[in-house]
């Protein structure tokens, strides 16, 4: 009886999380993950959508520097970096502001990886970044293939609260192909994990700490 607590404990945390949403929805109830967000109308029939926020104490105009520098040439993705680089990002971490990097406009690229790159949708300072893959790049040894093609659509949403403000992110997938959807979905948990990172780093470095 003692031998399967673990596996008991297990099962009933894996179903709390389910329950909660994980993986698609961490950090927002059902509702607040249903509303509609900028960049929503780029992919307007995705199939797949997941939503991840954190409350931050500080007002959006002090958050929006951070995302502006998001980008594995820029200070990265503020996540598991030694996880990141043995996918073969090769980012170098940047905890700090840096001035060339205050701005992304509209038709920007953005890169996650060498030879992978998404552009900017929409970019209204203290109040949202939008990536999209509409013009972006992947490695031409990935090019041909089918779980590669998707459209797909990253957004990062500020809700201003004043002296604090919610970060909500959230992706849209529209796979071309049974291969791509089964490919997204796969890595849907790794995406919750890495990206709840991301948004307590994002906290921690806006709050200050």
């Amino acid at each position: 009886m003692r031998r399967s607590t673990p596996f008991v404990l297990a099962g009933a945390a894996a179903a709390g999380l389910l329950s909660a949403g994980f993986p698609v929805r961490t950090g927002l109830t059902r509702s607040e993950a249903a509303v509609s967000l900028p960049g929503d109308l780029l992919v307007p029939t995705a199939t797949i959508v997941a939503d991840r926020a954190v409350r931050i104490g500080a007002g959006a105009g002090a958050v929006w520097p951070w995302l502006t520098q998001i980008g594995q040439d820029r200070g990265g993705f503020y996540s598991w970096t030694p996880v990141e680089n043995a996918l073969g990002c090769e980012i170098e971490d940047a905890r700090d502001l840096r001035p060339e990097w205050s701005e992304r406009e509209v038709g920007d690229e953005v890169s996650l990886a060498p030879g992978m790159t998404l552009r900017v949708a929409v970019s209204s300072p203290g109040r949202a970044l939008v990536l999209t893959s509409e013009g972006g790049r992947v490695p031409e040894e990935s090019a041909g293939s089918a779980s590669m093609r998707f459209a797909f659509t990253w957004a990062f949403v500020l809700i201003d609260e004043g002296s604090a403000c919610v970060l909500h992110v959230r992706e849209r997938y529209l796979p071309d192909n049974r291969s791509a959807d089964l490919m997204i979905r796969a890595v849907l948990s790794a995406s919750a994990v890495m990206t709840a990172r991301m948004l307590r780093t994002i906290r921690r470095l806006a709050e200050g700490r």
